[in-house]
C-alpha cells in the first residue's frame, strides 16, 4: 500500500516548479524526498466560483439558469455562461477528489504529535 498526498500551492509557478523537482528526483537524486516518490498527477484549483444573478430553483437549492459544459484545459464542469464552477465545488475540492477514501491526514497528525509529546515528557 502507499499513501498519495492531496497538496494545494497557491501560487502555479511554485507548484509546477515543485512537481518538476519531484519528477525529476528519481534520475537527479534529491535527498529530501524518500525513494519511491512519484508525481502522479497534477490538477489546477479553481479558485473562483459562479457568481450568476440568473437562477433557478433545482432540487431545493438555487443554481445558475443555464447549462453546464466541461473546459477541455482542466476538466472542470463549469457554468456554461461565465465559464465558473459553482461555490461548493471549490469549497468540497479535496473531498471530491478523495472519491469516497478516508482522510488519513488527522490521525496521521495525531499520532505523530503524540509521538513527538512523549519524546519530550509532555505526557498527560
Amino acid at each position: 500500500m502507499a499513501r498519495s498526498l492531496l497538496i494545494t500551492i497557491e501560487d502555479n509557478a511554485v507548484a509546477e516548479s515543485l512537481a518538476y523537482d519531484i519528477s525529476r528526483a528519481e534520475t537527479h537524486g534529491m535527498p529530501i524526498l524518500p525513494q519511491g516518490t512519484v508525481v502522479e498527477a497534477v490538477a489546477a484549483r479553481p479558485t473562483r466560483w459562479c457568481k450568476c444573478s440568473a437562477t433557478a430553483k433545482r432540487r431545493g437549492r438555487q443554481k445558475p439558469v443555464g447549462d453546464y459544459t466541461q473546459v477541455p484545459k482542466f476538466g472542470w464542469w463549469v457554468h456554461a455562461l461565465c465559464m465558473k464552477p459553482e461555490k461548493n465545488i471549490i469549497d468540497n475540492w479535496i473531498q471530491n477528489h478523495l472519491n469516497g477514501c478516508v482522510n488519513l491526514l488527522p490521525g496521521i497528525v495525531d499520532r505523530y504529535e503524540k509521538r513527538r509529546a512523549a519524546l519530550r515528557g509532555d505526557v498527560r
